[in-house]
């Protein structure tokens, strides 16, 4: 990418890190899916890869399927994301986001969340 890209990526990232910044500055946490939708099946991961090749046509499917985790990543924010049940017996998550240096918020959040909604059933396996 050019020079101009650079820095304006890097200006896109700096106004999205200081606006989570200004969130995180009145919560301890933030909360949010793990993921937009479901896991995908074996089938759908196929398809994907075999058949319905022009869905990602750039071979990566992080875009969508991160999308909530990305962003995270991305402004170097710390999250955890603990199970949280199955939706058509497919497992979904919670995500727990901090600011650096309040990793150990996110651990007591998640402990008090697994403690109050235990997780202990598994996905079918065929």
């Amino acid at each position: 990418p050019s020079p101009e890209a650079i820095a304006k990526a890097l200006d896109v990232r700096g106004r999205n890190w200081q606006k989570f910044r200004d969130v995180l500055s009145e919560h301890d946490v933030l909360l949010s899916a793990t993921a937009s939708f479901t896991a995908m099946t074996v089938e759908d991961w196929d398809a994907v890869w075999t058949t319905e090749t022009t869905k990602y046509p750039h071979k990566t499917f992080a875009p969508t399927y991160t999308s909530y985790t990305h962003m995270f990543n991305w402004l170097g924010l710390p999250a955890m994301s603990v199970p949280a049940g199955f939706i058509d017996g497919l497992p979904i998550g919670l995500q727990i986001v901090a600011l650096p240096e309040n990793e150990a918020k996110i651990f007591q959040v998640a402990q008090a969340f697994l403690k109050a909604n235990p997780r202990n059933e598994l996905p079918k396996i065929s």
